[in-house]
Parts: structure tokens; C-alpha cells; sequence
């Protein structure tokens, strides 16, 4: 193709806002839905395999959109305006640490309402909450903590009880009734973990980290941060009548894991439980092993220890558990490996490094001057779908780029890595994983629950922030896949719309999309898009509804 029109074919591209099969739609707090024609137009679509190297493959093709998601704003709810909240909890846009809240959108199984995560300040302290709203914005009811933040919710199969997971001095587990707000029962995992103390930060304290229910009864993961012997993590795992809070059995039945598990995970037929840990390294337990129990006694099946990967000095995974089907576990670790272990031995079928480190130069910790060292994407989180047309597919999201030194340690870093911030698709068909595409998001994900999804019409939805790197919020917005057709997805065609928020709205960092795919949120939050010596602050605290059809 001759360079003059190939970039005649790049502005027309950017002119009506599709890159790589995106189509981004710019929403007015009016009300006015954006609109777009149907119509055929080149576009450049490059997928980028990291393993030993990085190999970039660029091919030109034709797209024609045959469907285009139209989004209304329904409700904007003002949660807090900035002035009235401490700049300290601000989105900084030049690095990856965010003291906004934590914040978590999940909706009912019947699509009919949602629950929130809300963080008010009440004389500059923290105030932490669950609201209850309908699809319209109209509020049903709210649920303060006592001393803490809202760290898991789960709503039961039924949509009848919504359970709470608090990071809080007791660390309790609460049930509410999903019509009313009503507490049903609660229990404080600090029984047996111990109580923290008020003036500790947070992070001290017993923390609800995962939550699932199945068949009427509710696990969750607990953990607290010690000092003693040496700093680390204690944790159980707990399973739980639903209906009146009885403890059915506890993991382990004496002492602890010494490490921490961040994420737990249910089989499909409810009879095994999979736990991820992260990479504290305790005495019994190594970051990074896969924790397998029988759901009906609460004992330890198997586990899997995926050992150390150079550069690394470490192991972990944050949110990478999930299952292909009854038989086989999807495990992502932060250092970019995928395996697929079969339950319950949990021996490995499969090995796949999603994403690889590259060498560059990078910053160490309390150093002046950059060496030698690697960057990376993390890797930690994946999430199994079935699409309205019968396929598996597994989706594995990068976040940020990283550094480590040569030798292992903790490092910033001065270039982005290809992969950063991206979502690689693989399909699971006759026992194996085949990889389907990729595709780059650019800005950080919402930690808390990273994406979203409806089964009824096989949509994903992504929140996504800003990019530390680049110090840039130009991605941020809520990005819906339409996974229906492989095909699509294979073609790089199946990024149907990105929900772009007003631009005086700050930094999306939290959503989520109704099972129905009615209904998209979107949280958004002030950012300091300037430095800590010269702010430039935009955006409020606002909740965001949007119908799409």
C-alpha cells in the first residue's frame, strides 16, 4: 500500500474515532446519546506475543461495523465534589498509587438494581458504605461500617441476600437483606485472627478479601497483617450457612496460612474450592501456590507450588484463579505464566507465558541513577466467560508496567512494556488453550474488580484509569467487548464501544455492566493531573448510569 493513502486511511481513522476496531463514544451529562454511522473503513491492528523476544505483526484489513452501541446517560448521582473531599485521596496521574476508594459495582443476578462501594469524609475522616441503587439511580438503602472499608461483595444466586466483606478492626463478614438493607447475621473473623489496632493503618487489619456462595452456603477468605515473628500475613478460609451465619467449617481447622489469599474461586459444580495466594513467603506456605479444598469437609485436597521465575524473587497472583470447566483450573501469576492444572490433582496439562520480562533501564528504589535491570507487565488477573454461541474463553488482563533490578528487586520503570495494560484472549477447546487475540487498553485497571460481564449478551465490561508511565488520563472510560462472535474477536474487531465520561469528570476507578447488558456504571474520581508542587485538579466524585442498546 502506497504511504500517501495509507495516511489518508490513519486520519479518516481518527476521525471517527476507531483504532483497532474501537468505536469511542463520547457521553454529555445532558443525556444526548452519542451517534455514529454504520460503514466500512481500513484500520491498522497490530497483536503482540512477548516470550524470548517481542514480535510485533501488523496487517491491514477491512472492518465493517454492522452494529453500533448508542450510550444514554441515565442517572449522574454526585457522590461528593472535590472541594469536599482531601486532595490526599486524589488519583495522582504520575504514579500507581491511588488513596481514592475502594470501589466495587456489582449488580443483582435479575439485572434490577446494583450495589456500590462509597467512601464519604465526615470531618476529613473516612466514613466507608454500601449503597443499594435501582437501574434509574433511585437509592434503595445504604450500609455503613462500623470502624472500616467495604473490601468484597457477592450478592446470593437468588438475589436475595447481599454479603459484605469489611476490612475493619473485627474483619466482619455481614449478610444483608437484599430489599430492605437489613443485617441477617455477621461474624468477626477477629475471633480468630485477633483485633488490630485503630491507630495501625488499614492494611493492619482483618480484611474479607474474596467472597462466594453456592447452594446455600458462603465462603470467604480472612487475613491479617502481623509483624510477629516476622511481618507477614495470617489468613483462613471460612464456609458459612447463608442463612443464619452458622460456621459450617474453617480452613485450616487450627492455625493459619501463612501467606496471603487474595481471591478464591468455586468449581461449577460447587464441589471444590480453589484459592490463590500472593507472594508472602510464610514458614508452611510460599507465595504463589494454588490451594485446592473439598467444599463439603473444608480439607486441603492439593496445591500447587509454581516455584520462582528469573528475574523474580518472588510468586504471586492477585486475582488469577478461575475454571475452564469442572476438571481444569486457569492459574495467571504477576510474573506473566499461565497453567492449566486438572482438578483435583491439580497436575499441570498446559504452560503458557502470556507475557514475558524485557530488559531495560530502571530506577531503583532510593537511587538517583537508572541500571540495568527488566521491566514487566503484571499479569495477576484473568476471568473464564461463556459466550451466547457455546465458546470458553479465557481473559487474561496485564496492568501497569513494573521494574525489577538484575538482581530481583523492586525498581520503577523508565519505558512502558508492550503488553502493559492489555487483555489477551484464548479459547478453550479440546483440552487445550489456543490464543485469540489481544487487546491494549493503555490505562490501569480497577484493582477491585477488573472486569465485568454479561452472559445474556456476551459483553465485557472494563473500567479503565489513567497511565502512570505516560501520565496520561486520555484512556480512562469504561470499555465494553462484545465476545459473541470468535471471529470478531479473533479479527481484533470485538472493543464495540468505549464509554468516555465528561471530560471535567476526573479518572474512572471503578464498574461494571448489568447481567442483562442494559445497564453500564461508571465511578469516576478527582484527579491531580499536574504535581504535588504545581496540582491541577479535575473531576468529582460522581456515580455514573448509562443505558445502552
Amino acid at each position: 500500500m502506497e504511504a500517501p493513502k495509507l495516511a489518508t486511511i490513519l486520519v479518516i481513522v481518527l476521525a471517527v474515532g476507531v483504532a483497532m476496531g474501537y468505536v469511542v463514544a463520547n457521553t454529555s451529562r445532558a443525556g444526548v446519546p452519542s451517534t455514529s454511522t454504520a460503514g466500512t473503513v481500513t484500520v491498522t491492528s497490530t497483536v503482540t506475543e512477548t516470550k524470548a523476544v517481542t514480535e510485533t505483526v501488523t496487517s491491514i484489513r477491512e472492518v465493517v461495523k454492522t452494529r453500533l452501541f448508542r450510550p444514554e446517560l441515565v442517572a449522574d448521582i454526585l457522590v461528593a465534589d472535590r472541594s469536599s473531599l482531601p486532595p490526599s485521596s486524589f488519583v495522582q496521574v504520575d504514579t500507581w498509587r491511588s488513596h481514592a476508594p475502594y470501589t466495587l459495582v456489582v449488580f443483582s443476578p435479575d439485572s434490577s438494581m446494583f450495589a456500590v462501594t462509597v467512601t464519604r469524609y465526615v470531618e476529613d475522616k473516612p466514613v466507608s458504605e454500601v449503597r443499594v441503587y435501582t437501574i434509574y439511580g433511585e437509592e434503595l438503602w445504604r450500609f455503613e461500617t462500623g470502624s472500616g472499608y467495604i473490601r468484597s461483595l457477592a450478592w446470593s444466586s437468588d438475589g436475595k441476600i447481599l454479603f459484605v466483606g469489611e476490612n475493619s478492626i473485627e474483619g466482619t463478614l455481614v449478610a444483608l437483606d437484599a430489599s430492605t438493607g437489613e443485617q441477617l447475621w455477621s461474624y468477626k473473623t477477629s475471633s480468630e485472627l485477633g483485633t488490630s489496632d485503630p491507630s495501625q493503618p488499614r492494611y493492619y487489619w482483618p480484611t474479607i478479601y474474596s467472597i462466594e456462595y453456592s447452594d446455600g452456603k458462603v465462603y470467604a477468605s480472612a487475613c491479617r497483617t502481623v509483624k510477629k515473628p516476622k511481618y507477614g500475613k495470617i489468613c483462613a478460609i471460612y464456609c458459612f450457612d447463608a442463612r443464619d451465619g452458622s460456621l459450617v467449617w474453617r480452613y485450616p481447622r487450627e492455625g493459619f496460612i501463612d501467606t496471603m489469599v487474595p481471591e478464591i474461586k468455586l468449581s461449577p459444580d460447587g464441589h471444590y474450592l480453589a484459592a490463590a495466594t500472593w507472594y508472602y513467603k510464610g514458614e508452611q506456605w510460599k507465595g504463589g501456590v494454588l490451594l485446592l479444598l473439598d467444599t463439603t469437609s473444608g480439607s486441603l485436597v492439593a496445591s500447587f507450588d509454581p516455584g520462582t521465575r528469573s528475574p523474580f524473587r518472588w510468586a504471586g497472583s492477585w486475582s488469577g484463579v478461575d475454571w475452564l470447566d469442572e476438571k481444569h483450573i486457569a492459574y495467571v501469576l504477576d510474573d506473566g505464566r499461565l497453567y492449566v492444572l486438572e482438578a483435583p490433582s491439580l497436575n499441570t496439562v498446559e504452560e503458557v507465558d502470556v507475557t514475558s520480562p524485557l530488559p531495560a533501564l530502571v530506577l531503583p528504589r532510593k537511587a538517583n541513577t537508572t541500571e540495568e535491570g527488566y521491566v514487566y507487565a503484571f499479569s495477576g488477573y484473568n476471568r473464564v466467560v461463556k459466550t451466547p454461541t457455546g465458546h470458553t474463553l479465557l481473559l487474561v488482563r496485564t496492568s501497569n508496567t513494573y521494574g525489577v533490578t538484575a538482581a530481583g528487586k523492586s525498581a520503577k520503570p523508565t519505558i512502558n512494556h508492550p503488553d502493559a495494560n492489555s487483555i489477551f484472549i484464548y479459547e478453550w477447546r479440546d483440552g487445550g488453550l489456543a490464543f485469540i487475540a489481544k487487546y491494549p487498553l493503555r490505562g490501569k485497571p480497577s484493582y477491585e474488580n477488573w472486569a465485568s460481564y454479561s452472559p445474556e449478551h456476551g459483553l465485557l465490561a472494563v473500567p479503565v484509569g489513567h497511565d502512570y508511565v505516560a501520565r496520561s488520563t486520555i484512556y480512562t472510560g469504561i470499555y465494553i467487548l462484545n465476545l459473541t462472535d470468535i471471529n470478531a474477536v479473533r479479527s481484533g474487531e470485538a472493543l464495540a464501544l468505549t464509554i468516555k465520561p465528561p471530560a471535567d469528570s476526573g479518572v474512572v476507578i471503578g464498574g461494571g455492566i448489568s447481567p442483562d447488558g442494559a445497564r453500564v456504571v461508571a465511578i469516576t474520581y478527582p484527579v491531580n493531573a499536574g504535581t504535588a508542587d504545581s496540582p491541577v485538579f479535575i473531576g468529582d466524585y460522581r456515580i455514573l448510569i448509562y443505558g445502552i442498546d
